[in-house]
């Protein structure tokens, strides 16, 4: 249990993720890192109360998002992995937000090898500017502008987004569905999109 830690999880120019300096996205990690993850997901339950995260992308060269009151608690198994995160962003990028996930992993690998970790994941954005949004998600269609609510649901198979599900409350949308199609201007939308990734496509 860690009350009030500060934390920065950074993406670099080639994809590699580290958090707290401990490279967890690299194909091959140094053998400190692959140790120190290892622990961390080998540990039965980890807690962070009234944190602060930084998420730096340098891939996308986006501004940095700092989230406030930030509540971490991981939970696991022998094969099994639960995490849930609820923080507060920047006013202007909307309301307070939670995030869980629960995963499984093969018997015999690496406890920080998420890359072979499979299962779903769930958030609910009460309140969302999709202008600030879109800086750092992928999104199965171009949604340039809108503000409202938000919540999907991902279907995760070795580490790799599989599915998704998402419902949404928009006020003042531009979207465009396609790139060949021109972009949509409507004053409210609702409904639910879903998407699928296959070897064919999206």
């Amino acid at each position: 249990l860690i009350d009030g830690a500060e934390l920065e999880v950074r993406r670099d120019v080639g994809g590699h993720i580290y958090i707290g300096g401990l490279n967890v996205g690299a194909q091959r990690p140094d053998a400190d890192d692959s140790a120190a993850v290892d622990w961390f997901f080998g540990q039965g339950e980890f807690v962070i109360r009234g944190g602060h995260l930084s998420w730096i992308d340098q891939q996308r060269a986006a501004a940095p998002l700092a989230l406030a009151d930030v509540q971490l608690v991981v939970r696991n198994g022998l094969r099994s992995h639960e995490i849930r995160i609820d923080a507060t962003p920047p006013a202007d990028w909307g309301d307070r937000f939670t995030l869980t996930g629960r995963f499984t992993q093969p018997l015999f690998a690496r406890n920080g090898d998420w890359r072979r970790w499979s299962g779903s994941a769930y958030v609910n954005l009460p309140r969302a500017d999709v202008r600030e949004l879109r800086q750092y998600l992928d999104m199965p269609f171009e949604l340039s502008e809108g503000a409202g609510a938000l919540r999907g649901w991902f279907d995760v198979k070795n580490g790799e987004p599989a599915a998704a599900t998402v419902d949404l409350a928009l006020r003042a949308v531009t979207l465009r569905l396609a790139a060949n199609v021109e972009p949509l201007k409507v004053e409210e939308v609702q409904g639910r999109v879903l998407a699928q990734h296959t070897d064919e496509g999206t």
